[in-house]
């Protein structure tokens, strides 16, 4: 198998189960991260049997500006204890207060993140970024602190002869659960992609969750009238940790690598019958492997035949495409993998 990487959007913290279903697909994953500070932006040695992570800052900030970008969220969090604003300082609730013009002792910073110069653009979206990125971490800490105490009511019941309650939960439908305000964060993480100039990643786009690719379809068939074609819906259930990830297998690893350089390529209408040909195949011989996606979740693969990839996402957050946009991806890319 040759190795790819996924490209993460428009989260920037990679969750403990997303990070595990992924690693049946993708060896590696690449995340935009709203700083280059490690502290800010985790993404690497926090799990066991995951992908290799890969952060990348489109626009470092440099000491002197990370430490005023560090300051200021220091701020906001002092002036939420101050305003009674959420007992336990969520970041979900200070990506509210980013919408409310009420509170006079936070005129000052509304105003430093709301301005219309392009730097003040840049820092709105860099900051939602990082409420976004802090909210999904506290939210995986909780997930994880849940899966220990389901782990230990297994433990008792066993002991103690009874079924447990948190095992036959367990079993229930897991879908990813819908991003909360997907089409900010799909904004923000725009806004912030569009100011990578580096080399061509060769990443393959991953969204997160059914309301990302909502967005995205709604955008599409806006500007072409038509709905995108689905190409694929494969079962990443996991069944147990020691089963092998099934691209171990010759024929569906094959295919994979075949449909994912197939997506690479600078898009036509060859192309497009290719990939359709090869997704097919890899369809029927997962399904035959692993089983259908009956319980989910699932790796969708979307075609948006006919535009930029970049110019979905953009326009699915509202913005207007600047001209000669590049972006993160290959020119061309008219398709998006979607983890549902």
């Amino acid at each position: 198998m040759d190795s790819f990487s996924g490209l993460l959007f428009p989260t920037t913290y990679l969750k403990q189960d997303t990070a595990r279903r992924l690693a049946l697909v993708f060896p590696s994953l690449t995340c935009l991260t709203p700083t280059e500070d490690p502290e800010l932006s985790p993404c690497t040695g926090r799990f066991a049997d995951t992908p290799e992570v890969r952060c990348i800052t489109p626009v470092p900030l440099g000491d002197e500006d990370l430490g005023r970008f560090k300051r200021f969220l220091k701020d906001m969090e002092e002036w939420a204890r101050q305003v009674g604003v959420g007992t336990d300082l969520s970041a979900q609730t200070l990506i509210s207060a980013l919408q409310l013009d009420k509170a006079e002792s936070m005129q000052e910073l509304i105003c430093t993140i709301k301005g219309k110069g392009e730097e003040d653009v840049v820092l709105t979206a860099r900051l939602f970024l990082q409420l976004a990125l802090e909210f999904d971490r506290k939210e995986d800490e909780l997930g994880v602190e849940l899966e220990e105490v389901s782990r230990k009511t297994d433990m008792l019941s066993a002991l103690v002869g009874v079924e447990s309650r948190a095992a036959a939960s367990s079993d229930q439908v897991q879908y990813v659960r819908p991003l909360d305000r997907p089409k900010e964060r799909l904004k923000a993480w725009a806004i912030l992609a569009s100011r990578y100039t580096g080399e061509d990643l060769g990443c393959l786009p991953v969204g997160e969750s059914v309301s990302v690719k909502d967005l995205m379809d709604e955008a599409y068939g806006g500007i072409e009238k038509v709905q995108p074609e689905e190409l694929l819906n494969l079962s990443l259930a996991m069944k147990g940790r020691d089963a092998a990830p099934p691209l171990r297998d010759s024929r569906l690893g094959d295919l994979w690598d075949s449909l994912l350089r197939a997506i690479l390529k600078a898009a036509s209408a060859e192309s497009a019958d290719a990939i359709r040909g090869i997704a097919g195949e890899l369809q029927e011989a997962w399904d035959g492997m692993v089983g259908k996606a009956s319980n989910g979740p699932v790796m969708n693969l979307t075609l948006y035949k006919g535009r930029p990839l970049e110019e979905v996402v953009q326009r699915a957050a509202g913005m207007q495409v600047p001209p000669g946009f590049k972006g993160l991806w290959p020119t061309g890319l008219e398709a998006a993998f979607f983890l549902l």
